[in-house]
């Protein structure tokens, strides 16, 4: 079954985090610094188990998008019925990467908000200006660092858990740890900034759990 109270922790722990990270600025320089050094730059940004992290993100976003796909191919040519399509897993964990990290982080936070990334900022021997999380700036132009479109598909595979509800628990953790991993390479990387992280995670629990709300409602009324 659902772990609504883990879900419930979760929300809220990234809930006040993004508002602490969105109040005091200056956390994400401070953060961020840690992984950086005048001489090289950011310290760990070519570290091996840092990379895969980084690489292992499209390659696991294609190999679901296409099991997705295909399934739901199979699933049309089998029944040609609609509502057992909608209603099927595959359905869930499509629709649900489309609009968390595909939709909302990718095309919306990332093509619009622009803010630079710490890898081109003043205070990391960039030429950008800062901007805090949140803000509307003009120092990128597109696929800008506010939010971590990798930390998003990270923390997306909590979705996995609202499948297999009898595991339910150990596969929301197990994502919730590869999503803060994925996320700290990014800020290792110098790619993102702590909140760019935090806020991706933020808006993808929510996503993933309103529309399994919206989706299992739909799959009782059949």
């Amino acid at each position: 079954m659902i772990n609504n109270q883990l879900v419930n922790i979760s929300l809220i722990i990234f809930c006040f985090l993004s508002f602490l990270l969105i109040y005091n600025q200056n956390i994400d320089i401070i953060i961020s610094s840690l992984f950086y050094s005048k001489n090289v730059g950011f310290i760990y940004k070519d570290n091996f188990f840092v990379k895969k992290l980084y690489y292992s993100i499209p390659i696991l976003t294609k190999i679901l998008v296409v099991t997705c796909l295909c399934s739901i191919a199979y699933l049309y040519l089998k029944t040609k019925n609609l509502k057992i399509i909608l209603s099927s897993g595959f359905f869930f964990l499509l629709i649900t990467a489309s609009l968390g990290p595909g939709l909302i982080v990718n095309f919306i936070l990332k093509e619009n908000m622009g803010r630079a990334r710490p890898r081109e900022i003043i205070e990391f021997d960039g030429s950008k200006l800062y901007t805090g999380a949140g803000i509307i700036s003009d120092q990128c132009q597109s696929n800008c660092s506010f939010s971590s479109g990798h930390a998003a598909m990270g923390f997306y595979f909590t979705a996995i858990s609202y499948i297999f509800r009898r595991k339910f628990t150990k596969i929301f953790l197990s994502s919730m740890l590869f999503g803060m991993l994925v996320g700290l390479s990014r800020i290792i990387m110098g790619g993102h900034f702590t909140s760019d992280v935090v806020i991706s995670g933020f808006i993808v629990l929510i996503i993933n759990h309103l529309i399994y709300v919206l989706w299992e409602n739909y799959r009782l009324k059949i």
